[in-house]
């Protein structure tokens, strides 16, 4: 694994790019995350955490939709209006995994969602 590391020259802002496979911010590979939601043998994740994570799951993503409706991409913006914006996050993923056929859950969406509004999370 590689992780790339930039430094601004101007502030000394120092950049680090992950790769897809890491979830940002949850300490785990996307992997893990979703064995650990889907109740599929958890990979030593405290019960409290996959709690935190299926309510995540639970919650609205409104901001996530209306990213991928507005991202220009017909195919985005027909999995945004499939859901409607009051749709879980949870619904959103399903429905990205089904139109990309992705066997993956999370990490694709997570990923992409990263690119279309740095700072706008799946999780």
């Amino acid at each position: 694994m590689t992780v790339v590391i930039f430094l601004c020259a101007k502030c000394f802002a120092t950049w680090r790019v992950l790769p897809a496979f890491l979830a940002r911010c949850l300490w785990r590979t996307w992997d893990a995350v979703e064995a650990a939601i889907s109740d599929g043998g958890r990979p030593q994740v405290p019960a409290r955490t996959v709690q935190r994570w299926k309510a995540r799951l639970a919650q609205t993503a409104r901001a996530a939709t209306q990213a991928l409706a507005t991202s220009g991409a017909p195919m985005l913006r027909a999995v945004a209006q499939r859901v409607g914006l009051d749709a879980s996050r949870g619904a959103l993923t399903k429905a990205y995994a089904a139109a990309t056929e992705s066997p993956s859950l999370l990490a694709p969406l997570a990923a992409l969602l990263h690119r279309l509004s740095p700072g706008l999370r799946l999780m």
